[in-house]
């Protein structure tokens, strides 16, 4: 049996993240996940980043929709980007998310996650490091400002 993948373990489409993502055992594209969060998914880059969307609903009143980029494993499970519920990568628009999608996709924009490390230090303070981004080793506090940073130049 042909599968769709392409080097890498990428995902050539949604349809295919979809299928890996149930077979993994995982509920991210479930029907009832997405309503609660009232999600949408939209795009899929880099056969890795999804741009999805969620709104909530308190019961007063509603948040604007937000849109976000995930990231797909190889066996199909889907993490938000870059993975802390302490910075995530959050857009008021869904060209804005798919802009920066766009820059992962191509190369241009380098996040990574690593486990706390006596010997890594962020650059710019003396916390201890968790995130790369492009090369820069960044704490929680330093990463959020440069992913601002780059947000602003889309």
């Amino acid at each position: 049996m042909k599968t769709n993948t392409i080097e890498g373990g990428a995902f050539l489409t949604l349809d295919e993240l979809k299928r890996a993502n149930i077979r993994a055992g995982a509920h991210w594209f479930d029907e009832s996940t997405l309503h609660y969060f009232d999600g949408q998914i939209h795009s899929l880059y880099g056969g890795r980043f999804v741009v999805h969307s969620s709104q909530f609903h308190g019961s007063l009143d509603s948040a604007p929709r937000q849109y976000h980029i995930a990231y797909a494993t190889a066996d199909g499970k889907v993490e938000s980007l870059p993975g802390e519920k302490t910075v995530t990568l959050d857009f008021a628009s869904q060209e804005g998310a798919e802009s920066f999608a766009r820059l992962l996709e191509a190369g241009r924009l380098r996040i990574e996650k690593f486990q706390y490390d006596k010997h890594r230090q962020c650059r710019s303070c003396l916390t201890f490091a968790s995130w790369i981004l492009n090369g820069d080793i960044l704490c929680h506090q330093h990463f959020g400002v440069e992913l601002e940073a780059w947000r602003e130049r889309l």
